[in-house]
């Protein structure tokens, strides 16, 4: 469509306007239900940067029972949004392995200093996309980081990619799958919590990212009723629908409430939390030299990292919280 335009001397501008490289409201959403619970312990957020091109992803599942969950996963959330905007948007491994570490000791110290609150935690998933930038020379791509059991899926037309492993004790202690491990008595046990112990060691990975994408980040008491051919599906149907029904400004804010609906009516007995979010056009740059960075070691799979431009500095904006 760009040769054409160039060819018609069409401006950019309407190239732009018709294909934006940027992420909006209307691409970023989500929704929390307490579910069957009297209290909902679940926080998500989400965050773009001024210019647009770049947007977080977080959802945080607390532990630790009556206010102190809801107080563990507030505090992963606000110390991820905060650290993203400080840092200039950062999209790296680095910046991400960092950030969930300073969440994580935020989160530690608070329950040092309150004995009511002592034992909390959380689990964490965290996304950052980047529509890429042709004049910085930003290649579109995702990266995510994860602590515990909440989790994120990339759907792209007919394609579905899990993109973070459970941290589960007898997955990593005894070598059992996820699936076998549903049926140990403890296999439900997190290997790791945001809060717990000295430390922790988060998966970091990186993702290739496609205009159309569909990022979805989800607590436990999503994925353990929906499977992810059933999210998809939902997604699949959201894209079809028409394009009057779609524009609307709160269409993707009702498409995460539907998915959060049919977890509770699935039978799940836990919160219910759904972050989603849908990849603009993005901006056509060659793929940079890569280097390679560990992860955290159950993933199976290392991380990429580029090296990235240096960004102006950015305030925060357009942040929704929960929690």
């Amino acid at each position: 469509i760009q040769r054409i335009c160039q060819r018609q001397a069409t401006p950019r501008r309407w190239i732009d306007e018709l294909f934006p490289m940027t992420f909006s409201s209307q691409s970023l959403a989500w929704h929390t239900e307490a579910g069957r619970r009297s209290n909902n312990e679940d926080s998500c957020a989400t965050a773009v940067s001024p210019d647009g091109t770049r947007a977080l992803l977080v959802v945080a599942d607390g532990m630790g029972g009556h206010a102190c969950g809801e107080v563990a996963s507030r505090l992963v959330v606000e110390s991820l949004l905060r650290d993203y905007s400080q840092n200039r948007f950062d999209v790296s491994p680095e910046f991400l392995r960092n950030a969930i570490a300073r969440a994580h000791h935020e989160v530690l110290h608070a329950s040092q200093q309150n004995a009511a609150q002592k034992g909390m935690g959380a689990t964490v998933v965290v996304a950052i996309l980047d529509c890429g930038d042709e004049n910085a020379k930003r290649t579109p791509r995702g990266i995510v980081g994860h602590v515990g059991d909440s989790r994120a899926y990339q759907f792209r037309s007919d394609y579905v990619r899990r993109l973070t492993s459970d941290h589960l004790m007898v997955v990593e202690a005894l070598g059992y799958d996820e699936e076998r491990a549903k049926n140990h008595p403890r296999g439900n046990e997190l290997s790791q919590a945001m809060g717990s112990g000295n430390s922790v060691n988060p998966t970091i990975s990186e993702f290739d990212l496609c205009e159309g994408d569909a990022i979805v980040l989800c607590t436990d008491g999503v994925s353990e009723v929906l499977s992810a051919p059933q999210m998809h599906s939902a997604i699949q149907r959201f894209v079809a629908v028409s394009g009057e029904e779609k524009s609307r400004p709160d269409s993707l804010a009702h498409f995460c409430a539907s998915v959060v609906k049919h977890a509770i009516e699935s039978g799940s007995r836990d919160n219910c939390t759904v972050a989603v979010a849908l990849a603009p056009a993005l901006a056509a740059v060659a793929p940079q030299k890569e280097s390679h960075s560990s992860s955290h070691a159950q993933s199976g799979a290392g991380s990429k990292t580029r090296e990235l431009e240096t960004a102006p500095t950015l305030s925060l904006e357009n942040v929704s919280l929960n929690g």
